[in-house]
């Protein structure tokens, strides 16, 4: 009886940690695919974030906060480059939109408003 035992403990328990390892590894591949995923997601997220504030030429302290925010977790998972100089540029850009002396403070024009 000891020697079935130790064959079946001498085959069982090589098969079992094959089994757990396999399995550890397709837990890590879909976890790199998800860190890596994120990573594009946060990056382009950036990007588009930045392309709209440039183009207006100001961006608010509420949308620095949230670009902060996403660079933050964008390093988080080892990104790095491209994003890093936007939201730098962000950082630089004036909180306060352009006054345009054409409008009032209630949005109308100057000569609507007499």
């Amino acid at each position: 009886m000891p020697e079935i035992t130790t064959t079946v403990i001498g085959w069982a328990v090589p098969f079992v940690l094959g089994l757990a390892a396999a399995w550890a590894t397709r837990m890590w591949d879909g976890q790199k695919a998800l860190r890596l995923g994120m990573r594009a997601l946060l990056r382009d997220r950036i990007t588009e974030l930045y392309e709209r504030y440039e183009a207006k030429g100001w961006c608010p302290l509420c949308a620095r906060e949230n670009v902060q925010s996403l660079s933050d977790q964008y390093r988080a998972l080892k990104g790095n480059g491209h994003a890093a100089d936007l939201v730098e540029r962000m950082m630089d850009m004036p909180t306060d939109a352009p006054r345009d002396p054409k409008r009032s403070r209630r949005g109308r024009s100057d000569a609507s408003a007499s």
